[in-house]
């Protein structure tokens, strides 16, 4: 399963590749307007911080979308996070 911002809609190759593959697993990909680059897929968690400084290159890397955005993805994923490992991992 991957969960990601829609800004990054490049991701959908990935689909089309597994499907091109007959990739026999499971799979999911969920789309989030304004979810940002990092989704941290569970709720109730702060989202107010939309940056991070990276000391390797000594600078700061935004994680795009918004506060919004990104709370609203985590709510509405973590149950289908949890159904997705729990089906699979049942297996």
């Amino acid at each position: 399963m991957t969960v990601y911002g829609r800004h990054m809609n490049c991701l959908g190759f990935l689909i089309d590749r597994l499907k091109a593959h007959n990739y026999e697993e499971r799979f999911e990909l969920l789309s989030y307007r304004n979810g940002g680059h990092m989704l941290i897929p569970y709720p109730y968690c702060p989202t107010t911080m939309r940056q991070f400084y990276l000391p390797t290159v000594k600078g700061w890397e935004g994680l795009g979308g918004t506060e919004d955005g990104a709370a609203k993805a985590a709510e509405d994923s973590w149950d289908k996070v949890i159904q997705f490992l729990q089906r699979e991992l049942a297996q």
